[in-house]
């Protein structure tokens, strides 16, 4: 390892040396000192021999080679007047350009810029234009500004689509939940320079289902070190806050780049459950009051370390190394009631750790693989009153996690426009999971020990074809082949995917998916252990959970490339959640995740944007479905239930000022009545609304938002179904104010990073 380090740091040292002796650098301005975009540069002799070229970049900075101390520099652009000046040394300092005065300021053209292109079958969204004017500070809330694709506690969802699989610039991402939304959260906005939309995505993209591929910025128009700092201050019912800080050095053969990012949140949470539990023996209900109230207390850092070497090119080797650390998670809850009186506290501690090393070639070729290593330990201390007894259960819990990943993918351009991709990928985990729970006073609450040690492993191949069939019509189809095992369980599965895009002009654009896919569930809910929430509630795992399958198919039309109109249908086999369920022995509301015989949508989501002068632009959403589910054996009972369901957005924007930019958002939303198994939940309404302010130079930006005004957007849980008879509201703290602050320095343009799997580790909550 020392020897490896060494040879990088000599490999460096060695670039910044041959840069400093070759390049010359600057920046354009305007005479008000506004950085000029895309300004031509370019370098000659002194007797006019000409050396190198190029454009500047947001910033106005251009970078150039040369061999000479003395160069003279030329520097054009359309809207300004030509300057030529000689220099010596390698510094040019700040130029000032004066512009044109026969430019003409009669004729004024007006042009609106597409919502969304349709690029090789994929729904593609300039994230830059969408948020130039939204009060969004990181990437994860650039997601939540792509039509269709909102958050859904704690996860991201595609209208018309069962789920959604988040990759970046075409590789799968391995985080989903929150470990997802935590390290989304801590990249920078100014780093993802587009969004794809695919609702099949095709076998190539080593994923199933629909897809969304954030593109970030990796082509660096200048050399040098560069970066971008972001402090974010968030007011819920406790402070929190985080901060992140990225540097990135680039030359013709390496580019290096650090990420480091802190993440302090303390979030109350609660539930009030009013419950008329049924009991066998005395055939008869009794009522059940409790009230959870309490917080959770962590400090997260992101660490990332990437190595990126250009062999030609068009070949590239990549390193990176990617950690989460969470020293220290505080929980505590106290729950009140008629029947049970309790408290909680747990601590906690997780770690990951994530190599990864890949190659591409120029030829369509790309083999790689990850290694990730997760480590959770939690110690949780209950004590429970119950009818003048007390009982005291200490659970510790473990879990350990390793995963290796390996994959080796080919892509060939063959006659009359068809193109072959085919590949294969393995995965292997191996997983322990142990809980430990010993306690003491009445014998209300029982010790329960567990203890499992999973292997789990898949085989995987595919192949592809893509075609454009005329200049209108296009379309992707490929097969993807898997074989499944873990413990005693295997199978073999196969997953078709089509997609077909005819663009009959760019006002008229038509396209169908169809996709199959396969989910799987977390380690933690294949234990078969109990764990205690309070005295009346209990988790339970379920070793006998089956992984289920999904098919969907999707109909877009999109008019004018920004209407969007999409008629969706998704049905999933042995779909499993978690509810809660009252047993008939005994006063104990149980959580366990089952499968149920499935769960289907059909629907219509439609989207319009409106611009109302050059002051207020709208965006209305409006998605229509009816949902279906049915089990056969929930529990000792059944259910098969349908309901239709609507959604409605309204997302404004008012243009206050332009220099400097000063935008104003104001954002509704209202979900009717929607079922969940056994679950009623009630409608729910939202309002948000922020303001934003950019600097002249575009390198300072401040935000201010408040999400969900009135606290409304909170799930209220009834449920009157086969004696199962309860209420609960979650006491959520989805309201808040948050002040975000960024500086760009150094002409930083984003580098693209991978993300590491954490979507099945964890504890099952």
């Amino acid at each position: 390892m020392k020897k490896i380090t060494l040879t990088i740091v000599t490999v460096l040292l060695f670039s910044l040396g041959k840069i400093e002796a070759q390049e010359v650098f600057g920046k354009i301005v305007d005479a008000d000192h506004v950085p000029i975009e895309y300004a031509t540069v370019i370098l000659q002799t002194i007797d006019s021999v000409y050396v190198d070229g190029g454009v500047t970049d947001t910033l106005g900075v251009f970078r150039l080679k040369t061999n000479n101390k003395k160069n003279r520099l030329i520097i054009q652009h359309m809207l300004f007047k030509t300057r030529i000046m000689e220099l010596s040394g390698v510094d040019a300092g700040v130029i000032v350009l004066n512009k044109k005065e026969n430019m003409l300021t009669e004729v004024v053209v007006k042009g609106e810029r597409p919502l969304v292109k349709v690029d090789e079958g994929k729904l593609s969204y300039d994230v830059e234009q969408i948020g130039k004017n939204k009060v969004i500070s990181n990437a994860y809330e650039s997601l939540l500004q792509i039509p269709g694709v909102r958050d859904q506690d704690g996860s991201l969802t595609l209208a018309g689509a069962s789920k959604v699989t988040v990759i970046l610039n075409g590789k799968p991402t391995t985080m989903s939940g929150e470990s997802l939304m935590s390290l989304l959260k801590n990249t920078p906005v100014s780093r993802v320079e587009k969004i794809e939309i695919m609702y099949s995505a095709p076998a190539k993209y080593n994923v199933r289902g629909a897809a969304i591929n954030i593109v970030l910025r990796d082509k660096l128009k200048t050399n040098g070190l560069q970066g971008e700092v972001n402090g974010n201050f968030m007011q819920r019912h406790y402070a929190g806050g985080s901060g992140s800080g990225t540097l990135l050095y680039a030359s013709d053969k390496i580019s290096m780049d650090f990420l480091y990012g802190a993440d302090y949140q303390k979030l109350r949470k609660g539930l009030n459950l009013l419950s008329n539990h049924y009991l066998q023996n005395i055939n008869d209900t009794k009522p059940v009051e409790q009230y959870n109230l309490g917080y959770n207390k962590s400090l997260t850092h992101h660490v990332r370390y990437g190595l990126d070497y250009k062999i030609t090119a068009d070949n590239t080797l990549s390193f990176s190394y990617t950690g989460m650390f969470t020293p220290k998670v505080n929980a505590f809850e106290q729950s009140t009631g008629n029947l049970y009186n309790s408290s909680t506290e747990k601590n906690a501690y997780n770690s990951m750790h994530n190599v990864d090393l890949s190659y591409r070639s120029s030829k369509g070729f790309r083999v790689g693989g990850n290694y990730t290593s997760y480590r959770y330990k939690s110690a949780q201390d209950l004590f429970n009153v119950f009818g003048g007894t007390t009982d005291n259960v200490i659970t510790s819990s473990r879990q350990k996690i390793d995963k290796l990943e390996l994959y080796i993918d080919q892509e060939h351009t063959l006659p009359k426009d068809w193109k072959l991709n085919y590949g294969a990928k393995y995965s292997g985990s191996w997983s322990e999971n142990n809980q430990n729970i010993n306690a003491s006073g009445s014998t209300n609450l029982l010790s329960n020990n567990s203890h499992s040690s999973l292997t789990e492993s898949t085989y995987g191949a595919y192949m592809g074809v893509e075609k454009s069939f005329t200049e209108k019509l296009s379309g992707t189809f490929s097969i993807a082949g898997e074989y499944y095992k873990i413990s005693d369980f295997d199978r073999w599965s196969v997953f078709p995917a089509a997609q077909l895009t005819y663009v009959s002009s760019l006002t008229h654009v038509f396209q169908w998916a169809f996709s199959s896919d396969k989910a799987y569930p977390s380690y933690w809910e294949l234990q078969e252990s109990v764990g205690y929430l309070n005295g009346y509630a209990e988790i339970w795992g379920n070793p006998l959970l089956k992984p289920s399958i999904n098919y969907s198919t999707q109909f877009t039309y999109i008019l004018k490339q920004k209407y969007l109109f999409t008629l969706y249908y998704s049905h999933t086999l042995d779909h499993f959640a978690q509810l809660a369920y009252q047993s008939p022995n005994e006063f104990k509301i149980i959580y366990q995740t089952t499968n149920w015989d499935y769960q289907q949508s059909v629907g219509i989501n439609t989207v319009i944007p409106v611009n109302i002068g050059q002051r207020l632009n709208t965006r209305i959403t409006l998605n229509g479905f009816n949902m279906k589910a049915k089990a056969s054996d929930f529990h000792d009972i059944s259910f098969d239930r349908s309901k239709w369901v609507g959604y409605a957005r309204l997302d404004n924007t008012f243009n206050i000022s332009s220099k400097p930019s000063v935008k104003l958002e104001v954002s509704g939303y209202y979900l009717s009545e929607i079922i969940q198994g056994i679950y009623n939940i009630q409608p729910m309404w939202g309002i948000d609304a922020g303001i934003k302010w950019v600097s002249s130079n575009n390198r300072l930006t401040l935000g201010l938002k408040a999400n969900d005004l009135f606290n409304s957007y909170v799930p209220d849980i009834d449920v009157d179904y086969k004696k199962q008879n309860y209420n609960m509201v979650v006491r959520s703290d989805n309201r808040y104010i948050s002040l975000n602050l960024s500086y760009k320095f150094g002409g930083y343009k984003a580098k693209k990073y991978k993300e590491i799997n954490t979507s099945r580790f964890g504890e099952t909550k």
